[in-house]
Order: structure tokens, then C-alpha cells, then sequence
């Protein structure tokens, strides 16, 4: 039997096994010495003043809405295409979604007409796919920037994550840095930060009392393990980003100048940060190939159902910006393939093989 090829696999090595258990053989296993060391680090990897360790990258958003005080009878708009973490965010504010389309040159949102029509944007990285977040000056909108999928990478020499007023990262076991479960907020605006501080614990005032509970919050901190097992992770980012850049680019030369299927876009400005190698099937069913690469032992991702043709979207409402015909497009062809950066060539040539012969 061929050997099994997962979707992903967290890269998780013995200093990281090490960090981990040197936490355990101490007394402060919460909001202590690892999480601040993680948070400095993290914020200066970015080149921002701020980051706030949370419990997960959806919650980083939450938070990001909370403190830019987006909730009932605004409008927040996000792309229909995207993962369904963001407009769960939105709904739990109470503010409302409004759905936009996809770009087939970008894979990312459009931008134009949202003006007048909402009050902020989730400015979503989709598969670390960086947005020229350049189109979104002049807007009168607050930006989150969603770069839960896009560590490390950047348009034009500008990082994802920190060009709005806020930016979020997840760290879920398939991204290129993990802590398990976890995320990451960052600001550069020490109002914004120290909202969220209050917020990720109870609503306690960060620099009062024990008992100064100045907001309703939520218990969503990081732990001192997982914040370990990041700072660690860093250590090693660059060349865990530049093993995944060297697995996509072998799918691209493997499959490009193929018109069965469409690419990422690339280009010299952009850089992107891989943790799944997407492709759009144009000529054939993506659930049957995905079926059929699954009994040839190779597991695929089936990514993004459009978020407007939900049951949800019916039950909980929102609003959509014109006609979504790109996302619908998206979702029914998007099919992403293994990527690790220990993924070695000749798997790679064997999920390309297999997928030609299932696409024949």
C-alpha cells in the first residue's frame, strides 16, 4: 500500500518538545514569563508596537471587533470565499455581515464599493495570499487585517498583519508557526492593545487591581506552555516559511501551463505564506477527485463553501454586495493539496501524478 500522505503535519522538533517541558517543571503555568517573552518577540518579528497572546485566531478577531467597538447596527464587510471563523466573529458582536465578492486575479476580496455600504473590513488573507492593502487607503473604514493564514507573508515589502489597525494570526497545527491552538492580536496603537488585554481576561484592568473589573470579557488567554512552544517556533520561522515557498513552488512547476487547472496567483512583489497548495478545477468535479485521491491515500482540503450559500448565513442574516459569482465559482472548484515543510519531492510528484490521472 503507497504510503499516506496527509493534508498537513505540524513541524514540531525536540528544542520544541524541550521548551515545552522546561514550563512544566516550574510553578507559573499561566500569564507568566513565556507569554510576555512570546508577545515582545512576536510584536518585534512584525515590526509593531503591540501583540496580545489569545486562545485562538477566531478570538483574536472577536477581540479586534470588540475593541474597535463594531457591534449591533454596523456593518462589517468580509469576503463570501473565506473561512467561516470571520463571519462568526462578526455575528458574535452583534454586528452585521455584509458578504462581498472574490477576485479571480487575487483570490482575494474585492474592495471597490464599500464605501457608504460599511463601517469597517475584515481585510482577509486568504490561503496566505497577502491583499494589497494599499487599495484600501482613503477608505473611511476601520481595517482588521485577518492574517490568521498569511505569517510572513507580504505584498510589496509590507508584512500581512500589520497594515490596518489591528491584525490577527492563528496558530492551529497547519500554519507555519503553532501553539496548538492559539492566535495572536497586534496593534500599534497602545489604546487599541490595552483593550484587549483587558477584555482576554474577564475585562479586569490590565494596570488596576485584582478586583477592578472595568469591561465584560472572556477567559481566553494563552498558556505558558503554548506560548513556549511559539517562542520556540519563531526561532525557526524564516526557514520553515522558505521549506513551505520550495514544496509550492515544485506543485507550481509541476502544474503550471496546464489549463485543467488554475494556479495562485505569484508575482516578484509578492510573497506568500503556505499552508496549503490551492488549485481551482476548471474542466472537472472537485469532490470526485478529492474522492478519488483519498483511495490513493493522499488527503485533500476542500476549501471555502461561500459563506452566503450557508444554512447559517439564512438563519443568523446579513447582507450581500452584489451578485457573488466568483466565490460561488471558488467554492466549487477549490482543491487544496498536501504541504509540509517536510513533504519530500517525490511525494510531491506523487500527489501531481495522481492528480493528473484523476483530472485525465
Amino acid at each position: 500500500m503507497s504510503e499516506w500522505i496527509p493534508l498537513s503535519r505540524p513541524n514540531i522538533t525536540e528544542e520544541d518538545r524541550r521548551a515545552v517541558a522546561q514550563v512544566l517543571l516550574t510553578d507559573t503555568l499561566s500569564r507568566g514569563p513565556s507569554l510576555a517573552r512570546f508577545e515582545h518577540d512576536f510584536a518585534t518579528y512584525l515590526g509593531v508596537r503591540q501583540a496580545v497572546a489569545v486562545s485562538s485566531g477566531t478570538q483574536a478577531l472577536v477581540l479586534a471587533l470588540r475593541a474597535l467597538n463594531l457591534g449591533p447596527g454596523m456593518r462589517v464587510a468580509l469576503p463570501s470565499f473565506t473561512f467561516a471563523a470571520v463571519i462568526n466573529a462578526v455575528w458574535s458582536v452583534g454586528a452585521t455581515p455584509l458578504l462581498v465578492d472574490n477576485d479571480l486575479e487575487t483570490w482575494n476580496m474585492r474592495l471597490d464599493g464599500l464605501d457608504g455600504r460599511a463601517d469597517a473590513v475584515i481585510a482577509v488573507h486568504n490561503f496566505g495570499l497577502p491583499l494589497d492593502m494599499r487599495l484600501l487607503n482613503g477608505l473611511s473604514l476601520d481595517v482588521i487585517e485577518d492574517a490568521c493564514e498569511a505569517l510572513g507573508a507580504h505584498h510589496n515589502s509590507l508584512l500581512a498583519g500589520t497594515r490596518g489597525r489591528c491584525g490577527v494570526f492563528g496558530f492551529y497545527p497547519n500554519k507555519p508557526l503553532t501553539t496548538g491552538e492559539g492566535g495572536m492580536f497586534v496593534t500599534s496603537e497602545a489604546e487599541l492593545a490595552s483593550r484587549v488585554r483587558c477584555l482576554v481576561n474577564q475585562g479586569r484592568d490590565p494596570a488596576g487591581g485584582w478586583l477592578d473589573q472595568v469591561d465584560w470579557g472572556y477567559s481566553c488567554r494563552m498558556s505558558e506552555m503554548q506560548a513556549s512552544l511559539g517562542q520556540s517556533q519563531l526561532t525557526c520561522l524564516d526557514s520553515r516559511l522558505a521549506q513551505r515557498r520550495d514544496v509550492a513552488c515544485q506543485y507550481r512547476q509541476l502544474l503550471e501551463g496546464d489549463s485543467r487547472f488554475g494556479l495562485p496567483p505569484t508575482a516578484d512583489y509578492l510573497a506568500c505564506s503556505w499552508f496549503t497548495f490551492p488549485v481551482l478545477l476548471t474542466r472537472h468535479d472537485r469532490d470526485q477527485v478529492a474522492d478519488e485521491l483519498w483511495q490513493l491515500g493522499i488527503q485533500t482540503g476542500r476549501y471555502f463553501p461561500p459563506l452566503h450559500q450557508q444554512p447559517v448565513f439564512r438563519k443568523y442574516g446579513g447582507e450581500q454586495l452584489g451578485t457573488l459569482h466568483v466565490s460561488e465559482q471558488m467554492g466549487r472548484t477549490c482543491l487544496c493539496l498536501p504541504l509540509y515543510p517536510d513533504l519530500r519531492h517525490d511525494q510531491v510528484k506523487r500527489v501531481v501524478e495522481a492528480l493528473h490521472h484523476a483530472c485525465k
